[in-house]
């Protein structure tokens, strides 16, 4: 492209000067240089190197220049300016302009490995065969959606209970019943045809889907992140690491699986048995999925720690409600066991809730939530609340013709309004001063974690990545207002900020060599 651009002989001057920079003791001049590279055959990655690496490409063009010498002689010059015939021969084989065509032509071919789904997003064409592997995708995903509701319908269908009956001479005997219709007892007579049915649909839906999916997936599993197959297939195992691809198929949709068999299959009608195969169940996917890790490792492995903290929130939820039952404790015992497993499921919830919202960037640090064009924080934090007060009474105040509309709606809307306009304000203050102070620490406490890990700096292709690591430096802190030392926009210093961060960091360095002694 830039070849295009500029032309051959200005690229080739400006090559010209950067190797003789980079490599000026290997060549006399800088003509010297622009000679040997009209000698030289350049294509597009030897281009390339000569942008991205001047003094490996001095090398490779000395190369060069020692092969002119040995062929023609001892004085290059002379040797260049002979074999200038031959560089007019070999311009018609490679010519700039159209080696930076064929290099359009490349990445326009590039663009195209990415195909566009003209049609509703989902085909590429009208054609039948475009129509066929557009659907793929949209019929697995349909199933597998509908998966979990239809497993459920099949085992309801041979869902049985235990009741005592009267039998044979009047004694009552135990008999399980199906729970659809009571009056037929599972597995036999009437209900035996639906039971043959039910365990039909759960090998082919439940367990055959899984398995048919699962090989599937298999058969392009070298491939995975292929467009074509992350298009057909990706819903099923992105966010898990390659060799784990298999994660939600054969792990966390069979003990849902298992799950369901314990509810609705009456293998122990006992309700204490089941709950201990639901905790064994949760204790046996809780140290697979910890032994595993099977998620990738973005955020550092957030959604493996969101997964354990889950599976052991369910463990020891179980495990306490199976204490109280087996265990019959008293109502003091209850009450402390509720209120744990409360406590438990309500922190899970929390950190769900907290994490959320960081991730998704909603809340950010104190200085990035400044808003309203004050020079301190308090005029940030008054220009938030009014944005924000404004906007709740814009929402409730009528718009357009009110003419002939209900009185009585108009006057609650018009008090709102003005509760909203002159109360609503200290609330939303309360609020945002308050209430939101434990978001904007942890937003502060993961930013600053964010500049202490090392991070890879990428800057095109070709160029070598930079690696960024963290220097701590010096934060000063007013010991009376309890605030650190800012630097504003115009470059002044004020001590405006109650946390941390880039703009309260500063580097102490001390005068150089012979300057006049305290100054810095």
């Amino acid at each position: 492209r830039m070849m295009e651009l500029l032309g051959r002989e200005i690229s080739f001057e400006i090559l010209a000067w950067q190797i003789y920079r980079a490599a000026g003791d290997t060549f006399q001049s800088r003509d010297l240089v622009l000679k040997c590279l009209e000698r030289s055959a350049v294509g597009l990655e030897v281009l390339r190197d000569f942008l991205t690496d001047p003094m490996a490409a001095a090398e490779a063009l000395a190369e060069v220049m020692n092969e002119v010498m040995e062929e023609m002689g001892e004085n290059a010059e002379q040797a260049v300016e002979a074999g200038g015939e031959l560089v007019e021969d070999l311009a018609d084989v490679v010519n700039p302009a159209q080696m930076a065509e064929d290099a359009l032509d490349m990445m326009d071919d590039m663009d195209e490995v990415i195909p566009t789904f003209a049609v509703f997003g989902f085909f590429k064409t009208t054609g039948l065969s475009d129509i066929f592997n557009g659907i793929v995708p949209i019929v697995l995903i349909t199933v597998y959606s509908n998966w979990d509701f239809v497993t459920k319908r099949l085992l309801m269908a041979v869902q049985t209970q235990s009741y005592t009956v009267e039998g044979e001479g009047g004694l009552p005997e135990t008999q399980m019943r199906w729970m659809g219709d009571t009056r037929l007892e599972g597995h036999k007579g009437d209900h035996l045809p639906v039971a043959m049915i039910a365990y039909s649909g759960l090998t082919m839906w439940s367990f055959g889907f899984l398995v048919f999916l699962g090989l599937l997936i298999n058969r392009s599993s070298s491939k995975l992140q292929d467009f074509k197959n992350l298009r057909t297939y990706g819903y099923f195992y992105n966010g898990y690491t390659a060799s784990y691809w298999w994660w939600e198929l054969g792990v966390k949709r069979i003990d849902v699986l298992l799950v369901y068999l314990c509810t609705y299959v009456s293998v122990f009608p006992d309700v204490k048995a089941k709950l201990v195969l639901y905790n064994g169940i949760a204790a046996v996917l809780w140290a697979v999925h910890s032994a595993a890790s099977p998620y990738d490792q973005r955020s550092n492995s957030l959604v493996d720690r969101l997964e354990s903290l889950g599976l052991r929130v369910r463990f020891f939820t179980l495990f306490l409600i199976q204490v109280l039952l087996l265990l019959d404790g008293s109502s003091t015992l209850c009450l402390v066991v509720a209120l744990v497993v409360v406590i438990i499921n309500a922190v899970f919830v929390i950190v769900i809730i907290v994490t959320f919202i960081q991730e998704t960037g909603t809340f950010g640090t104190p200085e990035e939530e400044e808003i309203g064009g004050g020079d301190d924080e308090e005029d940030g934090k008054h220009g938030k609340v009014d944005g924000a007060s404004s906007a709740a009474t814009s929402s409730v105040t009528p718009k357009g013709d009110n003419e002939g509309g209900n009185p009585l709606k108009m006057c609650a809307q018009y008090l709102f309004g003005l509760f909203v306009k002159y109360i609503g304000r200290y609330v939303v203050t309360f609020v945002m001063k308050y209430l939101m102070i434990p978001f904007h620490i942890i937003a502060d406490v993961k930013a600053k974690l964010d500049e202490e890990v090392p991070h890879l700096a990428w800057h095109g292709v070709g160029l070598p990545i930079q690696v960024v690591e963290h220097h701590p430096g010096i934060a000063l802190k007013n010991e009376r207002t309890k605030r650190y030392l800012t630097m504003k926009e115009d470059g002044s210093l004020a001590a405006t900020s109650r946390m941390v961060n880039k703009k309260t960091t500063f580097e102490l360095s001390f005068g150089e060599e012979n300057c006049p002694e305290g100054t810095g």
